[in-house]
């Protein structure tokens, strides 16, 4: 009777970053909002990728999240106590990831597990849920090394491959041609 439970959340994001995603997404067989949760949940479980969002967007004084391996191979969070907390609730200083045009809506479903550890992080970051969401889908989205290795696994259409290209501080996909 059980089953796994799912926590919905609506991300808000633009055009160029639904483009991105409906191209990797269909090179992957894939729904976009299948591929975003894919993405998120990879992200959560990357102790480098929460270390360095965590260094970036954390203020002083605010709760610090450590991630270790468990023992099952999973991607446990702890609280650091060294750091004072601190009850003020601040936005995170809005970047190029957060400080776009809404005008896209993506509706994705995590389980439980990767809700708790975004609660957790959010409490570190000092904001919601659906920000932290946007943040590293965009950021994702935005590195050739996260793109290509998410293709690396999940990719099943080598003809629609696509490589990021940076020109003029922009990041485009590109076909590749098999």
């Amino acid at each position: 009777m059980g089953g796994k439970r799912v926590v919905r959340r609506k991300i808000s994001t633009n055009d160029d970053y639904m483009d991105k995603l409906n191209k990797l997404a269909r090179a992957c067989n894939y729904t976009p909002a299948e591929f975003a949760m894919k993405i998120i949940c990879a992200a959560l479980d990357s102790p480098p990728f929460v270390h360095s969002i965590q260094k970036k967007y954390t203020r002083e004084g605010r709760l610090w999240v450590s991630i270790q391996r468990g023992e099952n191979g999973k991607a446990d969070y702890k609280i650091e106590t060294g750091y004072e907390f601190v009850r003020q609730v601040r936005s995170i200083r809005k970047d190029r990831y957060l400080n776009f045009q809404r005008d896209k809506r993506l509706s994705i479903s995590l389980s439980n597990e990767y809700d708790k550890k975004m609660g957790l992080l959010v409490t570190s970051l000092a904001c919601k849920k659906a920000e932290l969401a946007a943040l590293i889908l965009h950021f994702s989205l935005d590195s050739d090394q996260i793109v290509m290795q998410l293709q690396d696994i999940y990719c099943v259409q080598n003809h629609l491959r696509v490589t990021p290209l940076v020109v003029n501080g922009e990041v485009s996909y590109v076909y590749l041609s098999a």
